[in-house]
């Protein structure tokens, strides 16, 4: 199979990974939102390495995507929150910080659920379905998978260790790790998803420590010591 016919197969399992995440979402699936969410990413990759694909898709695709996977994102990003505090916390202080982060949680699941009913949801999954069975002129694919994998090592080398630019950094690095993927360059991916883990420790500390942050006692300094720790394995160099 050629790069182009890759990519496009690509694009169509993302596109048929988020429209089955409705359903699945509706379901209440314990893994649907991190799914759905990988799967809109990937799409939005595509979109933006290959600029093919973004003359075929519909006008303001790519940002009708990223407010869901904004949507998505506000619950995952809660849900990995509740996971590793719960791991670094000691129990008492983990009992008090819980319901309110769990509020926070069940308020952003509400949110997305009511969005799966709107019109403009609707639409979005007619431009998803629709990208699926376009058929773009030549992409360049090699070319662009390897512009994103140059600009996500740019973008790592500068970062130092500052959080929000690894954390710029780390978005790169998905998108070279998509774009390696949807090639099939194996290796590549395999390489900027070691990149994107480790980086996705570093930004969840980052989140925890913000979490935690003028929260007083001992047990609170000792979870900030812990999320520290874990931080400074994560950061690069």
């Amino acid at each position: 199979m050629g790069r182009r016919a890759r990519v496009r197969a690509y694009v169509a399992a993302q596109a048929e990974a988020d429209l089955r995440g409705d359903v699945l979402l509706r379901a209440g699936e314990p893994e649907a939102v991190h799914d759905t969410r990988v799967a809109v990413r990937r799409l939005r990759s595509m979109l933006r390495v290959f600029p093919a694909l973004g003359q075929v898709a519909a006008a303001g695709l790519a940002e009708r995507l990223k407010e869901w996977s904004d949507q998505l994102g506000a619950v995952r990003d809660l849900e990995a929150l509740a996971e590793l505090l719960a791991e670094v916390c000691p129990p008492p202080l983990w009992d008090r910080l819980c319901p309110a982060v769990e509020a926070e949680r069940a308020g952003a699941a509400a949110a997305l659920v009511a969005t799966l009913e709107s019109a403009g949801h609707r639409r979005l999954r007619e431009e998803v379905a629709a990208l699926a069975l376009a058929e773009p002129g030549p992409l360049g694919a090699r070319s662009g998978a390897r512009r994103a994998a140059r600009k996500a090592a740019k973008r790592l080398r500068s970062a130092g260790d500052d959080a929000a630019l690894l954390h710029a950094a780390r978005r790169a690095a998905k998108r070279a790790r998509y774009a390696a993927e949807a090639i099939g360059d194996a290796d590549g991916a395999a390489r900027w998803e070691a990149v994107q883990e480790r980086l996705g420790t570093h930004h969840d500390c980052v989140v925890a420590l913000a979490r935690l942050d003028g929260v007083p006692g001992a047990d609170a300094e000792q979870a900030r010591g812990r999320l520290r720790d874990r931080m400074a394995t994560a950061t690069p160099g």
